[in-house]
């Protein structure tokens, strides 16, 4: 995601990224069924709701902040996710800090 985002939003973002991560293996590949109609979701998280764009790009989202696609979703787990998970200190064995993240 390349957009700029209050503190505020930021903070929203990066929420409803987490709880993604935390409840979903993978990002759906097709908005999951259930909700209202196919192309939108029943809400998963506060007000946010998989839904199939007019590009065909399913996002989560919840209309107020940008919404999250399976690259974002990949990038987080990837870059932020599972370092933390595995405990790793975001540094190489000679001190020196990674680059990445958020």
């Amino acid at each position: 995601m390349n957009y700029p985002l209050s503190y505020k939003d930021c903070v929203a973002y990066t929420d409803a990224m987490e709880y993604l991560i935390k409840h979903f293996d993978e990002f759906p590949s097709k908005v999951p069924q259930g909700g209202p109609i196919p192309e939108i979701s029943v809400t998963y998280y506060k007000s946010h709701r998989f839904v199939l764009t007019p590009d065909g790009e399913v996002v989560f989202g919840d209309c107020m902040v940008p919404g999250i696609n399976k690259a974002d979703f990949d990038n987080y787990r990837l870059e932020v996710f599972e370092p933390e998970m595995a405990g790793d200190s975001r540094s190489d064995k000679g001190g020196k800090k990674r680059g990445g993240g958020f």
